[in-house]
């Protein structure tokens, strides 16, 4: 995700990714053997070039068409079968089994209190309730499985704040002094997300990302890493890495975290950065042995986990993306959404600037999203064949928007209507959008923004969305600072009128 009001040089904002290197093209790989689980944990990764040639079995679209993904590795599909209050998801499992990312669990972990049972088909009207203001730029809200109090706010400068009735009573962690990032400036650095261990209210652990350093200095690097709360703080040195790599710019860099259906902890990095005016400058996105352009995929030891893309660095699951915003799994299928930011700038002889969202069923991975040699359904270089790719389910044109800016689907009880419904979000219109994914397919897509926000963020943007452990949404938006002041930001629920 790009946090800038302003377009930069070269046009990249918070999403597209390049998936050329080299001449070759990357495409989704069918099942092989896994690699060895234990290499790459916690270690620095050289980018080197290399590829694979299976295709993922890709519907093909014409340009400007999306389509929903197809094809996948011999993972499960789930077919839900809720009854009732609580996602007590029973799921049938259907096909072939032992897969890519075979499905040990019936519901994603942690989403225990979601609500599963279809939505009522009611008319929904919605508003949005501010709980708190004026905070440092804030980059994500979450909430840990069982609890009903307690909301964590990431910030963008290194803190996890604590939110109880409406105002902030602690700090979880503060990574500010590692974090060392302007948040006066337009900056993609920083504290960018978390998750939240299925057992956190046992074990203390949880997980982020962030980065450390500049690149203008050629000391930029980025952590996935675990950390471990004593009751409502947790240490520094806590931390344990799961993976550190140097980052060449000082955007693209994410981010987002998900858990599975899996049990797996499910990572999203950007592809390298736009500060040079070329898409996917160095080719990273295409790139199997590099972790940026990447959906990594890890145990929740911090392993990669077995059954990742073969061929490619240990922990890459999925490549092809150029800075996915967020990704987010719905607790009641194991769907995996992944919205990623579009190019901006439109290149001679080709596809027009994309923003995009695919959705990943659960078990199928090892697929290449197509960035930067597609851009929504449109291919972007000579030769390029649509079939190689995976196509997204929804798109929009990037102008006269901005970035996209990814959501959930809606599992929360107190709006019954919206229940199954993925919403999302362009950073610089403050539009919101919505669907529902069914039958590998985007249907009843609406712009909701006269209904949720109908006066507009007049000062202001929105960087990102949240969910709590009942499946109620949050959304985050930040208004304009004065010069040399920090960017403040105020978190909304989602409410019904």
């Amino acid at each position: 995700m790009h946090l800038s009001l302003t377009k930069p040089p070269g046009g990249l904002r918070f999403g597209g990714m390049s998936w050329f290197l080299g001449g070759v093209l990357l495409a989704g790989c069918t099942n092989a053997e896994p690699p060895d689980p234990s290499v790459g944990s916690g270690s620095t990764v050289t980018t080197t070039a290399a590829a694979t040639n299976a295709t993922n079995g890709a519907t093909t679209s014409s340009p400007g068409v999306t389509a929903g993904p197809a094809g996948g590795s011999g993972g499960s599909s789930i077919s839900e079968a809720a009854s009732g209050n609580g996602n007590t998801t029973a799921g049938s499992e259907s096909g072939s089994s032992g897969g890519a990312g075979g499905m040990p669990n019936l519901v994603v972990p942690g989403t225990e209190g979601f609500d599963c049972s279809p939505s009522d088909g009611s008319e929904i009207k919605l508003k949005l309730t501010q709980l708190v203001g004026d905070l440092e730029a804030p980059t994500g809200i979450y909430q840990p499985p069982g609890e009903t109090e307690r909301l964590f706010v990431t910030l963008q400068g290194g803190r996890i704040e604590i939110l109880e009735g409406g105002s902030v009573s602690g700090t979880l962690l503060d990574l500010s002094e590692r974090v060392d990032v302007d948040t006066t400036t337009y900056d993609e650095r920083g504290l960018l997300a978390m998750a939240f261990h299925p057992e956190f209210q046992t074990n203390g652990k949880f997980f982020v990302t962030y980065t450390s350093g500049n690149a203008d200095d050629d000391d930029l690097t980025e952590y996935v890493s675990e950390f471990t709360a004593d009751g409502d703080s947790a240490d520094p040195e806590s931390e344990r890495v799961f993976i550190s790599f140097p980052h060449p710019e000082n955007n693209h860099n994410g981010s987002g975290m998900a858990l599975g259906l899996d049990g797996h902890l499910y990572v999203s990095l950007g592809d390298g950065g736009w500060e040079t005016p070329a898409a996917d400058m160095f080719g990273n996105a295409q790139n199997p042995q590099s972790p940026l352009g990447s959906i990594l995929r890890y145990t929740l030891e911090g392993d990669p986990a077995p059954g990742n893309m073969p061929d490619a660095a240990p922990e890459v699951w999925d490549k092809g993306v150029r800075n996915p915003w967020r990704i987010t799994s719905d607790g009641c299928t194991g769907d995996l959404y992944i919205a990623d930011v579009g190019y901006e700038e439109e290149d001679e002889d080709s596809s027009p600037p994309t923003e995009e969202i695919n959705v990943e069923p659960p078990g199928e991975g090892h697929k290449n999203y197509g960035w930067p040699v597609m851009e929504g359904g449109a291919c972007r270089e000579e030769g390029c064949e649509a079939s190689d790719f995976v196509l997204p389910v929804d798109s929009y044109p990037t102008l006269p928007g901005n970035a996209i800016v990814g959501g959930y689907v809606y599992r929360g009880r107190q709006i019954p209507g919206l229940r199954g419904t993925y919403i999302y979000a362009d950073w610089g219109m403050a539009s919101f959008w919505a669907f529902r994914y069914e039958n590998g397919a985007a249907v009843d897509q609406r712009e909701i923004t006269s209904d949720i926000n109908p006066d507009g963020f007049s000062t202001g943007t929105i960087v990102s969305f949240g969910q709590d452990s009942a499946g109620e949404m949050y959304v985050i938006a930040w208004t304009q600072n004065a010069e040399g002041s920090p960017h403040l930001g105020d978190v909304y629920r989602i409410d019904s009128e």
